[in-house]
């Protein structure tokens, strides 16, 4: 049940995600048409979801399986190529007294049906060579696909998890008030989204810090705001087990650095 304005990291992504029950959903949809602030906020989540969405990376097939397909190919072509040539073997050395049998061959309706199987062998190659990259081609969407729902997943179940840490990064100082906002479980990963944050000068990126209960600040990533000023940090390579007392982005080189230098765009801790 929501009371008052719902809450950012109870409700809006989890209404864009389809993970809010039937009365919830109810309550959020006519709750933001009343309330501007909120129907901005539901508007923003919806475009977070997005990214994640776009975020999948292309996956090429095992190279052994492209591999058995274009050697099946060669061995087709060469196994074609090897008839050819007996034909044409049988048909330029006649045996002795064979030669009218020739002669008769050598007419000029025989040389045009040669030339019809010729043309027809080209085609059943052709149609062979098809079907092998049709094969090919499936297997390329069957391994994307298979890597698509496993990512998808993943930032569902992070996205949704009871344990999962949701933390609000506000501007350190300055007037253009960007936002960012963190799912971090220790053994799930990270997710990480921004608004509203300034262009970028030549050289330099935006840097995703997680700041362990102990030890130095670890690298999440670093990422290119878009023209909106939107960027995104989507599961990172990380260390498992890492429990979280802050996070931050601070400016960098582009590239990254292994400790933070630059100024702190974006701080949060856990409530």
């Amino acid at each position: 049940m929501m009371n008052g304005h719902p809450q950012f990291d109870e409700a809006f992504d989890l209404y864009a995600l389809g993970a809010l029950d039937a009365q919830e959903r109810g309550e959020m949809e006519s709750h933001v048409k009343q309330c501007r602030q909120c129907a901005e906020k539901l508007a923003e989540a919806r475009q977070r979801i997005a990214v994640v969405a776009l975020s999948v990376p292309e996956v090429r097939p095992p190279e052994q399986i492209k591999k058995r397909l274009m050697d099946r190919v060669h061995s087709e072509t060469q196994a074609a190529a090897t008839g050819a040539r007996r034909r044409h073997d049988d048909v330029a050395a006649p045996a002795k007294g064979t030669a009218g049998v020739f002669d008769f061959f050598r007419r000029p309706s025989l040389a045009w049906s040669f030339a019809a199987c010729a043309a027809l062998l080209a085609v059943v190659f052709a149609v062979r060579s098809s079907h092998l990259q049709q094969q090919l081609s499936q297997q390329q969407q069957l391994a994307s696909l298979q890597d698509s729902a496993a990512h998808d997943r993943l930032v569902s179940g992070l996205l949704t998890g009871n344990d999962t840490q949701r933390v609000l990064l506000t501007e350190a100082q300055g007037p253009s008030h960007p936002e960012g906002r963190v799912y971090y479980h220790p053994s799930r990963g990270l997710l990480f989204y921004a608004n509203n944050l300034p262009a970028l000068p030549a050289g330099r990126a935006y840097e995703l810090w997680v700041i362990p209960a102990q030890g130095a600040p670890i690298p999440a990533g670093t990422f290119q705001p878009n023209a909106r000023g939107e960027g995104s940090v989507i599961l990172p390579a990380l260390p498992s087990g890492v429990t979280a007392k802050a996070f931050a982005v601070t400016l960098e080189p582009a590239g990254g650095v292994p400790l933070p230098t630059g100024p702190k765009v974006l701080v949060g801790a856990p409530a």
